[in-house]
């Protein structure tokens, strides 16, 4: 199915009627279709669609129509897909973690981490239905922001589903390129014996202001999987998946390295590389400073308090370094910018306001560490951000953080420049529908090897249904600026519009919604 058309309107209800019907789905603007006939009440087109079954749905191809009001033809609803000028990007809730896909106007696909389940996977597989190695999704560039799990085990998991029998689950992508910040975390033992943090990163050297990394790689599969943790390893025999069906590019990223993105240059998208910002030892060597841990958690009226009060920084850190480290990305099209932050702490986030706070401010912020207390107001304020992009959400008791925290989502409205600022997080934007006690089945194989299905294999538990998938969708022609997220009904969306102008002044606008 080869789109004609896109979505010109902000909205647009698709209905398997003329007149009307049942509600299928909601697209948005820049949303490729595929037309095939218009008359001044409707716009016929073929989409894709899932049903639900048993096993939880399945991709097809069907008719739906866009009904026209009074005095809107077909010309002011959508337009030829050659004509299109409009960036898609969508966050997607993975629960704690960070996962974002980047569609451009011409149709390259950019991912930016990808979480520790599935749920990016399941995502990928339904905007991209049936890949195959014959035929898999080319990726222009997989962005890891950092070397935490819960940013690429998502996409290794990708790469397994590549064995899955049902072509409806399974994903093959072919990503051209791999970004990433060179710190590779090490295994927790050597010899016997737990690794100090100062060592969990690559070889360091001492410097007067505290250790300096200097171990930082460029192509992971040139780095033995011994030395590399779990989580590691898992990614690195995925991306050797890739690699045999064709080459991957693998680079390091650090400020300054912006010509990594120059194949989106074409189409007007600029990519500065804003952190991290490397330190400059006397031989020329390049490397990454180690942070300490932050003090203590949550703190109210900062201001007021003398910085010697709050208390000095603790420990060095493996875990905050690798976070302070991620990749810093800000994206521009048109007069509209988009700041990825990765994991940014308070020290890296302090860092890059002094060093650079002209080049920080943004429309969109995608918040730093799942909304983390280890915040920096002043960085914050920096952005200035109108639409915040908080990406968490629980998963069970031995990963609760309490993110976002209340400081920090006080701190992005009060730090907007504007009135009444959007701020959305993953988790709440996801809709889950009660299904009730669900006795699961048991597979066992008997005497003969055959299967046999045992109900009392498990006990039954209270049960839930994920209706919408919690995702924050961000739609920008580089003036007008749409950003909404899904509900349980079709039709129904939470759905905000902006003009920005070329001195990114914001001002609030209708939502433009065909019904």
């Amino acid at each position: 199915m080869a789109p004609t058309h896109v979505l010109r309107a902000d909205l647009a209800t698709v209905w398997s009627e003329p007149t009307g019907g049942k509600p299928l789905r909601t697209v948005a603007m820049g949303h490729p279709l595929d037309v095939k006939a218009t008359t001044d009440k409707h716009v016929e087109v073929r989409l894709w669609r899932y049903v639900d079954t048993p096993d939880g749905g399945r991709p097809t191809i069907g008719p739906g129509y866009i009904r026209l009001p009074r005095g809107v033809t077909a010309e002011r609803a959508i337009t030829p897909v050659d004509q299109n000028r409009v960036l898609r990007f969508d966050f997607i809730d993975v629960q704690q973690g960070d996962a974002a896909v980047m569609e451009t106007p011409a149709g390259l696909s950019v991912l930016f981490d990808g979480g520790e389940s599935q749920l990016f996977a399941r995502h990928l597989a339904r905007r991209y239905p049936r890949t195959s190695e014959s035929k898999p999704k080319s990726i222009e560039a997989i962005v890891v922001s950092h070397g935490d799990a819960d940013h690429f085990t998502g996409l290794a998991i990708m790469q397994e589903t590549e064995a899955k029998e049902t072509d409806w689950r399974r994903l093959v992508l072919q990503p051209q390129r791999i970004l990433h910040n060179g710190l590779v975390k090490r295994p927790s033992t050597r010899n016997g014996k737990r690794r100090p943090d100062s060592q969990m990163l690559g070889a360091t050297v001492t410097t007067p202001a505290g250790p300096v990394i200097v171990g930082l790689e460029e192509d992971l599969l040139a780095v033995p999987g011994t030395e590399m943790n779990r989580p590691f390893q898992r990614w690195r025999r995925a991306i050797q998946g890739w690699a045999q069906r064709a080459p991957v590019e693998m680079r390091r990223l650090a400020f300054g390295v912006d010509d990594a993105f120059d194949f989106l240059a074409p189409e007007g998208i600029e990519v500065e590389v804003l952190g991290p910002i490397e330190t400059l030892l006397e031989d020329d060597r390049p490397g990454l400073a180690f942070f300490r841990r932050p003090p203590p958690r949550p703190r109210i009226d900062v201001d007021s308090i003398a910085e010697e009060a709050m208390g000095p920084r603790g420990s060095l850190s493996a875990s905050h370094t690798i976070n302070g480290h991620s990749l810093v990305l800000r994206i521009r099209y048109g007069n509209v910018r988009f700041l990825l932050s990765g994991d940014l702490n308070e020290e890296a986030a302090e860092l890059l306001h002094d060093y650079i706070p002209d080049r920080l401010q943004a429309e969109v912020l995608k918040v730093p560490h799942h909304g983390s207390a280890d915040f920096s107001a002043s960085f914050i304020g920096a952005v200035s951000p109108v639409v915040s992009v908080v990406s968490s959400g629980d998963e069970s008791a031995m990963k609760e953080y309490i993110h976002p925290r209340a400081t920090l989502m006080a701190s992005l409205g009060k730090l907007s420049r504007v009135t009444e600022p959007v701020i959305f997080v993953t988790e709440l934007a996801a809709f889950y529908g009660t299904v009730g006690y669900v006795t699961p089945e048991g597979h066992l194989v008997d005497g003969s090897g055959q299967l046999i299905t045992d109900p009392k294999a498990r006990q039954a538990f209270f049960a839930f249904n994920r209706l919408a998938s919690g995702a924050i969708r961000v739609r920008t022609d580089g003036h007008r600026l749409l950003v909404y997220t899904d509900s349980a009904l079709a039709h129904v969306k939470e759905a905000y519009a902006y003009e920005v102008e070329a001195d990114h002044a914001v001002r609030p606008v209708p939502v433009l919604q065909l019904r």
